[in-house]
């Protein structure tokens, strides 16, 4: 896959993720709590966060240049 197309996909997931971060679906919602007392926003944002830690480590393995401007 060319260099073009891998960074057309970065700035696709990117703007899902932005999309996903503004979370205006569920402004002023407290339900579901998860394990009773963890509302809906804390754990649907640390759910998100893991979701982009992982997209990001797959990105850099990826699309980074290998060995391009080291030596």
């Amino acid at each position: 896959m060319s260099l073009r197309a891998k960074e057309c996909i970065f700035v696709l997931m990117l703007v899902i993720f932005v999309v996903l971060h503004l979370d205006l679906w569920g402004w002023g919602r407290i339900e579901p709590m998860l394990f009773g007392w963890i509302p809906y926003h804390i754990w649907y944002h640390g759910l998100l966060t893991l979701l982009v830690a992982f997209c990001m480590i797959w990105l850099v393995v990826w699309v980074w240049p290998r060995g391009e401007g080291w030596g």
